[in-house]
């Protein structure tokens, strides 16, 4: 079904079957992820049930680690259509199993806070060996994507990773006043994000350089940004035109082929997670994310902060530091909502927020 959707789309069908397909989609990952958090959430029941599942998730790390270096190392690509595969072998990015680097490079931003969970939660050796191993294995991957959006995310999550173990660290001592903690931690992780984001052209220009030192390829901007803009510039308008109630579930790729005011040179997807919400589903379903998403994260945060267990301080931690890069990092991809590994990583948070509470 989704092939079929996405034939249409790059074929520039206007026909009405499109519409019903990107519709079906939409509603069919939706439907994907809440039974996959119900399922999940039913029979993940213990603690060791999440780390059971972080360790499962750790192996797809591994493969698609290696999957990524094999493509860099020999420019064979198999997950890709066929018209892409002489662009891909002549830049030799790494796309794994994901079709492009945005969404390879989101996965990669994930695969990090996996990659803690199961190191400090490994009984064997082995296992604690290969994964720093993994760490900078999938470092050197996300350059080579050259995503902005996973790189500065994943700064922005090392920033708060390190900022809550310090914290801790002064909690556990007894040099920081619980009764305030919270409330500084929280002020100081907005700061420090704002001042992030707010060098954002500088720290995206730091990275261009160090790709193409390490790549060794040029990289081409300008026309990417512009693309961007002119897609956020358009969301704005269809919100605008649904009087906030939102096109509908698949439907902004209809809208944007066909009542575009900025020029998106062929675009239709709007590459950007928080605007595919609003912009789709309207501001009721945007701000239900919104307030799901800020109690996952400080519910995290409190677990972390005041819980004793090993186990459940690293996942709070990985989950804390993950949701907050998380913000920008999914401005990536073209369309997150409808990738089934997207679904499952947050169906498995959900399942970890149960066990959790139930203690």
């Amino acid at each position: 079904m989704y092939n079929l959707a996405l034939h249409d789309e790059h074929s520039g069908s206007k026909t009405s079957h499109c519409w019903l397909y990107r519709t079906a989609v939409s509603i069919y990952f939706i439907g994907l992820g809440a039974m996959s958090a119900w399922i999940l959430t039913r029979y993940l029941t213990k603690v060791q049930d999440i780390l059971m599942a972080f360790q499962i998730l750790l192996a797809s790390v591994f493969i698609q680690n290696l999957m990524g270096w094999y493509e860099i190392l020999t420019g064979n690509y198999y997950f890709i259509p066929a018209n892409m595969i002489r662009i891909y072998m002549r830049v030799h990015y790494p796309v794994s199993t994901f079709g492009n680097t945005n969404n390879f490079s989101v996965f990669l931003f994930f695969s990090f806070f996996i990659i803690y969970i199961g190191w400090v939660n490994a009984h064997q050796k082995w296992i604690r060996m290969v994964c720093p191993i993994l760490t900078f294995s999938g470092i050197g991957l996300l350059v080579f994507t050259q995503s902005r959006a996973s790189q500065i995310g994943l700064i922005i999550s090392g920033v708060v990773f390190i900022l809550l173990g310090i914290f801790r660290f002064l909690m556990d001592r007894k040099l920081l006043n619980p009764r305030l903690n919270r409330n500084m931690i929280v002020i100081i992780m907005i700061l420090m994000c704002a001042a992030i984001y707010s060098q954002r052209g500088m720290i995206a220009s730091l990275i261009y350089e160090f790709s193409e030192i390490v790549t060794g390829l040029p990289l081409e901007q300008n026309i990417s940004d512009i693309k961007r803009i002119h897609l956020i510039g358009n969301g704005i308008y269809f919100f605008k035109e649904t009087k906030g109630f939102g096109t509908g579930a698949g439907n902004i790729e209809y809208w944007m082929r066909n009542y575009q005011i900025y020029n998106t040179w062929g675009l239709t997807s709007i590459h950007n997670f928080w605007l595919e919400i609003l912009v789709g589903y309207g501001w009721i379903v945007f701000l239900g994310y919104l307030i799901f998403h800020f109690r996952l994260l400080m519910g995290n945060y409190k677990r972390f902060m005041k819980s004793k267990s090993v186990e459940i301080r690293s996942i709070s931690l990985a989950i804390c530091a993950m949701l907050t890069g998380f913000i920008l990092a999914s401005i990536g991809p073209s369309n997150m909502l409808i990738h089934e590994w997207f679904w499952m990583i947050f169906a498995l948070l959900v399942a970890y927020q149960g066990v959790v509470s139930q203690q």
